[in-house]
């Protein structure tokens, strides 16, 4: 599973704690993970661009995964058939994050 997330802070480590975080909703369903990117943003100098990949214990599908989602924020966009991708943005009307500093999340399953 990758996670590409988006995060209002200017700072490495802030954004690291952040990205902790996310990843502790999917406790019990990943093995290890390992940071690919945590750098400034270049389109947006308030923005840190972390992407982290979580390496599992089995294959699972977006259902096994939506209650970790739902602590994430409270609106997801799905993409693909089956579903291989979740989507959530602060620019999605009605989307709320329940973890302070994440403007956008995309999880790639």
């Amino acid at each position: 599973m990758l996670i590409r997330s988006y995060l209002y802070t200017q700072d490495k480590n802030e954004s690291f704690s952040i990205i902790e975080n996310v990843i502790s909703v999917f406790k019990g369903n990943f093995t290890k993970y390992t940071v690919l990117k945590n750098e400034p943003y270049w389109k947006d100098p308030n923005l840190f661009v972390v992407e982290v990949k979580l390496s599992t214990y089995t294959s699972f599908s977006i259902e096994d995964i939506e209650e970790g989602l739902r602590s994430i924020a409270d609106k997801w966009l799905y993409f693909g058939n089956p579903v291989d991708e979740a989507l959530a943005s602060d620019t999605m009307e009605g989307c709320r994050f329940l973890i302070t500093g994440v403007k956008m999340i995309n999880i790639f399953i």
